[in-house]
């Protein structure tokens, strides 16, 4: 039963190296959708993520909501992010769009650039750091996680303590449950 894991927002130097322990740990790979203004700054942890064989993916330059965006603008935040990631030496094949918010600019600009659009279907709202708390996460992660599902988490972004508790937790047992976790 496969399933991905996927982490927003990064890389974030305290915290993405603690998804990698963890990660590491349980032998599980993960698709880390990252900012641009988040690679620039990070570069050697883009280069650790991609070494430990974890998927990166193009998160936009700035984590905008695009939504009212002109096409122009939309591919300029997917070109700026892509260009930062290539200085990582990645060329990612995959888009998320920030807050999953899709309009026909940000498709067409990511048919055009041959990025797949990637989505999630498990939210436990790790992002809502003020009132979710680590067992709300693992709660919502064992209950609505199914075959095939992907899994959205963040690694950046603000405080993750809560995540990477929640890894700890929830990651053995999707595993002694029978998961497989691929890339996304």
């Amino acid at each position: 039963m496969a399933i991905a894991l996927t982490m927003d927002d990064g890389p974030h130097p305290r915290y993405t190296p603690q998804v990698l322990e963890v990660l590491a740990y349980y032998g599980v790979t993960a698709t880390f959708n990252m900012i641009g203004q988040q690679v620039d700054a990070n570069l050697s942890l883009v280069r650790e993520v991609s070494a430990a064989g974890h998927t990166i993916t193009n998160h936009t330059w700035d984590h905008a909501d695009m939504r009212a965006y002109p096409k122009a603008r939309v591919a300029a935040e997917i070109d700026r992010c892509n260009d930062v990631l290539a200085a990582a030496g990645q060329h990612p094949r995959i888009f998320r769009a920030p807050y999953g918010y899709w309009t026909r600019e940000i498709l067409q600009a990511c048919a055009a650039r041959e990025l797949t659009a990637l989505g999630w279907s498990v939210d436990p709202r790790d992002w809502d750091t003020a009132h979710v708390t680590t067992w709300d996460i693992v709660r919502t992660v064992l209950r609505q996680t199914r075959a095939h599902d992907i899994i959205l988490e963040h690694d950046g972004g603000g405080d993750r303590s809560n995540t990477v508790a929640a890894l700890k937790i929830f990651i053995p047992q999707l595993l002694d449950r029978g998961f497989r976790f691929t890339a996304a």
